[in-house]
């Protein structure tokens, strides 16, 4: 595409605004793929974010509330057909992506048609990339912080049996919401087929899951062993590690308020702990065990415990707040 020398700040300025107003588009696209390909799948509706704003299934009835999920600008999430040898994973993964790329070309197409008009042009050439780049960056496999959905694809598509993993998380979700603990669950949601691959972020999923049943019961120290065991069988992705980490941070204020590893810890995870605690509830706990039991700082944890009551107020799941509230209390009796 040939600019002229004197339509270039122009040119910025469309571009710049173009890409502000499309980005929240490209993300509604690509979730309304995952949406509607997940659909004609068997599927069936939980939840849908963008941004901020939440649309989940709960009960029968559909719910908006306002709250931010960590590392994602948009998530819309599934309950899946029951699991079987045929298990459909393929078009609700790859949907999100599909869809990015397929308004890419219609907006390249749309780009020769209004060849003539600049602002148009401009417009639809930026909406293009942006959808290109979004397609692109979801279904190239690539392993990120978290793995992305063309990485899910290909770890499904060579190892069948970590299409459990994506079925289970699913289900536990969809489960959660609807107000079901998950020690009340179905043991088999959180038991590994044999002989699977523990570096495959599905799997880990699975294990993933077991720890946070073992901390609804109260099993911190289980769920410490079990974190030990994963670290050591598998190199966990980075956002699996770092929330795991935060956990055990707490499993050892927990077991040994003055084991000194507790402070070398925190310090490790002092960065990541700084970048999610504005969504976190879990960091709230986290903190205030912190702050009450190891730095014996009551003002400061009262903090925590204050911005934990104001997240919980959105938050979607209501069991996850019950269980937090009981391990807060149990924090309390400690000091």
């Amino acid at each position: 595409m040939n600019i002229p020398a004197n339509s270039l700040i122009p040119f910025f300025i469309i571009f710049f605004i173009t890409t502000i107003i499309t980005y929240p588009l490209t993300v509604i696209i690509h979730e309304s793929g995952h949406l509607i390909l997940g659909l004609l799948s068997a599927y069936k509706f939980i939840s849908f974010s963008i941004n901020n704003k939440i649309i989940i299934k709960q009960n029968n009835s559909f719910q908006i509330k306002t709250y931010s999920l960590l590392e994602t600008a948009g998530q819309c999430l599934l309950k899946p057909p029951p699991y079987n040898q045929h298990f459909p994973y393929f078009l609700y993964n790859i949907g999100g992506g599909l869809f990015n790329l397929i308004f890419a070309f219609i907006s390249f197409g749309l780009c020769i048609i209004f060849k003539d008009n600049f602002v148009i042009k401009i417009t639809l050439s930026t909406f293009a990339l942006i959808n290109l780049f979004t397609g692109c960056l979801n279904l190239l496999p690539l392993k990120l912080d978290v793995p992305n959905d063309g990485y899910n694809i290909l770890m499904m598509f060579k190892e069948k049996d970590s299409r459990f993993g994506f079925y289970s998380q699913m289900t536990i979700y969809d489960l959660m919401i609807n107000g079901i603990k998950l020690q009340d669950m179905d043991e088999t949601l959180f038991q590994l087929p044999d002989n699977c691959n523990l570096n495959n972020p599905l799997n880990q999923s699975i294990v993933i899951n077991k720890i946070a049943r073992l901390h609804e019961q109260l099993k911190f120290n289980k769920a410490k062993i079990l974190i030990d065991q994963l670290n050591q069988q598998c190199t966990l992705f980075s956002l699996f590690k770092n929330e795991l980490d935060c956990e055990y941070l707490f499993y050892l204020i927990m077991e040994n308020l003055r084991n000194p590893e507790i402070k070398k810890l925190y310090q490790k995870l002092e960065k990541y702990i700084k970048m999610t605690i504005k969504t976190s509830l879990e960091r709230q706990r986290q903190l205030y065990a912190y702050e009450l039991l190891v730095n014996d700082n009551p003002i400061q944890a009262n903090h925590y415990l204050d911005k934990f009551n104001i997240l919980s107020k959105n938050y979607p799941i209501d069991v996850t707040i019950e269980s937090e509230k009981e391990i807060f209390n149990l924090i309390l009796k400690q000091k």
